[in-house]
Formats: C-alpha cells, sequence, structure tokens
C-alpha cells in the first residue's frame, strides 16, 4: 500500500474510533439525565394539570361575577323605577292636595261670604256659640271680637 493510503485508513479507523466513542458517551449520558428529564417532566405535567384546574377556577369565578354584576344591575334599575314612580306619585299626590285645599278653602270663604250677606245669618253671629263651632262657622274671625279689649 501506499502511505497516502495508509494514512487514509489510519484516519478513517481513528474517525470511526472517535465517533464511536461520541456516540457511546452521548448514549451513557442520555441514560444518566433520562430520569432527571423524567423527572422534570413528571413536575411539569402536574404543573399544567394545576394550571388548568386554576383556569377553570377563574373561568367559574369571572361567569360568577359577571353574572353578580348582571344582576346588580338590573336590581339598580329596578330600584332606580320605583324611586322615579314614587317621586311621580308623590308629585301628583302634593298637586292634588294642594288642589283639594285651594277647593276646601275657596268654598269655606264662600260660605263665610254668603252668611255675611244673608240677613237670617245675622242672628246666629249674635248667639252664644260654643267655639267648636263658631271657628267652624266663622274661622279666626270670632277669636278676634270676642277677645276683651285690652293690651296685648
Amino acid at each position: 500500500m501506499n502511505p497516502a493510503g495508509q494514512v487514509l485508513g489510519i484516519l478513517l479507523v481513528l474517525g470511526g474510533l472517535f465517533g464511536a466513542g461520541y456516540w457511546a458517551g452521548h448514549s451513557a449520558d442520555a441514560e444518566a439525565h433520562k430520569e432527571q428529564v423524567d423527572a422534570l417532566q413528571t413536575k411539569v405535567n402536574s404543573a399544567n394539570t394545576i394550571a388548568g384546574a386554576e383556569r377553570d377556577r377563574a373561568d367559574g369565578n369571572a361567569t360568577a361575577l359577571l353574572s353578580l354584576r348582571a344582576t346588580l344591575a338590573t336590581e339598580r334599575q329596578r330600584r332606580t323605577d320605583q324611586q322615579r314612580a314614587a317621586d311621580i306619585e308623590l308629585g301628583a299626590r302634593d298637586a292634588r292636595i294642594k288642589e283639594l285645599t285651594r277647593a276646601a278653602r275657596a268654598r269655606e270663604e264662600e260660605t263665610r261670604t254668603k252668611a255675611m250677606a244673608d240677613e237670617d245669618c245675622t242672628v246666629l253671629r249674635t248667639l252664644p256659640v260654643c267655639s267648636a263651632l263658631a271657628e267652624r262657622l266663622w274661622g279666626d274671625a270670632w277669636t278676634d271680637q270676642a277677645k276683651p279689649a285690652g293690651p296685648d
């Protein structure tokens, strides 16, 4: 053989031995790390399971919160509508009370005016009458006439 072929053969043998050694070392190293990789994979799977459970719980909480907010908004709107209706009703009631009070005063004044103008009622003004009846007939005017004259 020629020397170049021998050198090439030696290089091929050395390369093969080096490659086989590298492969054998890498395989042994991979076996040594396989246990660590398996342990880490178990931890990752456990963490993924916990994360999934927490995600599901968070989704449930978010759904419950949205439902609660919607319920509160509905209740707030219902109470606002009730208050608005009560305000309208009270406003109408106040207006009706004022109208009835005004009508009662006008009727009372009309009755007094008619009583003052009617000659038949003149006799009643001079008769002694209990205070409740006098107040009903003449209002506060009878108390002004019944007070004795003197310093106030």
